[in-house]
């Protein structure tokens, strides 16, 4: 019993027929490149792919392979277009030696993941068989390999074919072989394209799971915006849940609290906004209870890369709040002021437009206070020298020295 097999055939023959185009690993789900024609080869596509129900579990084989082969039979009598020429152009100069060199580094890796993704493959059956609760177990025995010496690309294909049959079971979607392999580019760091309706989404459970494996960190889901970072936690997240991670979610109007809860999970979905946000904020509170961001990061897939990074990175992130005017410190300071000497307390520099305390008046104004002008919980420093900037220098009638205006009235 191959499942991959023959989704992988159905997939490669409607496209090489120009019939309908499957996306997404859903069971008897489909959506054609056209519907408003109905060829040959789409009714023997459609013939075919509405088999894949039951093939995956291993009936009705006979009648698959016979609805494949029409298809195949159909694609036969068409003439490939100039566009499939030209795709099929390129990739011969993909796998051919006289390549240019980035292009045989291409075909090599292609190569090794093909490799890859016949042994997660040939792990399908032996996953399959397990029950729940033995998928599940599988976590803590990665875990436990990886804290006996292993390494995270030494059970790569094994927790493939884990997040494969759990996304089977919980979704009933399940990965295509090509899906396996932008996992595998992922992983690597690599930045894998694919078009619309390839399943970006399905794809970015197999390298996240594998790196939550690790617990050296928070795996960060980074996305376009609040939307799609819900969507792809309640459903995405479902995987992650039933293999025993714990699942986080940022959302621009969640409070602190659940923000420090959710940057602390296995898995956390998130904007770029809300996560170059919460970095600001942690640097500006003088508390270390204040952050949210508590927990290190280990591992960030982000999906729109290029809106993201390239768009989006070019608007600055600036903070900034309304706060309620301290009035009592403000009366208080302006009672300070009015007893501090100019040449003893402080000099002045109208030129500048500034005061500048001296050693004297710091000491004079911490003693007056009881504490330190720039305590950190309760900074005084910054509302007393503005209070003698505008007893020297702000005086009603009088224009600053400096100004066109004062110029003029001399």
């Amino acid at each position: 019993m191959k499942r991959t097999a023959a989704a992988t055939s159905l997939l490669l023959l409607a496209s090489s027929s120009g019939a309908s185009a499957f996306v997404q690993g859903t069971a008897g789900r489909y959506l054609p490149s056209s519907a408003s024609t109905r060829s040959p080869a789409t009714e023997a596509a459609e013939s075919a792919f509405s088999c894949s129900t039951s093939v995956r579990r291993g009936h009705d084989l006979g009648k698959a392979a016979a609805a494949a082969a029409l298809l195949s039979t159909t694609a036969r009598r068409r003439e490939p277009s100039a566009e499939a020429a030209l795709r099929m152009g390129l990739l011969d100069d993909l796998l051919s030696s006289k390549a240019d060199p980035v292009s045989a580094a291409n075909a090599d890796v292609l190569v090794s993941y093909e490799t890859r993704i016949k042994n997660i493959n040939a792990l399908e059956d032996e996953i399959e068989d397990l029950t729940d609760d033995e998928l599940r177990d599988k976590t803590q025995e990665f875990r436990d390999r990886l804290s006996k010496g292993e390494g995270l690309d030494d059970m790569i294909e094994e927790a493939f074919a884990v997040v494969r049959e759990a996304a089977w079971r919980v979704l009933e979607l399940r990965h295509y072989d090509v899906q396996l392999m932008g996992g595998l580019a992922l992983h690597e760091g690599k930045l894998a394209e694919m078009a619309t309706g390839e399943g970006k989404t399905l794809v970015a459970t197999l390298p996240c799971y594998l790196n939550a494996l690790a617990e050296k960190g928070t795996v960060l889901v980074v996305t376009a915006n609040d939307y799609l970072a819900r969507r792809d936690a309640e459903t995405m997240g479902q995987v992650h849940r039933f293999l025993g991670l714990s699942v986080g979610l940022i959302q621009s109007t969640m409070p602190e609290a659940q923000r420090k809860e959710a940057y602390s999970c296995d898995v956390t979905y998130a904007t770029n906004q809300e996560l170059g946000f919460d970095y600001l904020r942690d640097h500006l509170t003088v508390t270390k209870d204040g952050k949210v961001q508590t927990k290190d990061f280990f591992f960030c897939l982000v999906d729109e890369a290029d809106s993201i990074l390239i768009d989006e990175a070019r608007t600055p992130l600036i903070i900034s709040r309304s706060v309620d005017a301290p009035a009592q410190k403000f009366a208080t300071s302006q009672k300070i002021a009015s007893v501090l000497e100019k040449g003893v307390h402080y000099t002045v520099s109208e030129k500048e437009q500034s005061v500048v305390l001296t050693d004297k008046g710091y000491d004079d104004c911490d003693r007056i206070l009881g504490k330190s002008m720039f305590d950190p919980r309760d900074p005084w420093a910054p509302f007393i020298i503005n209070s003698v900037k505008a007893k020297e220098i702000f005086t009603r009638d009088k224009r600053p020295y400096g100004t066109a205006a004062a110029r003029l009235q001399d």
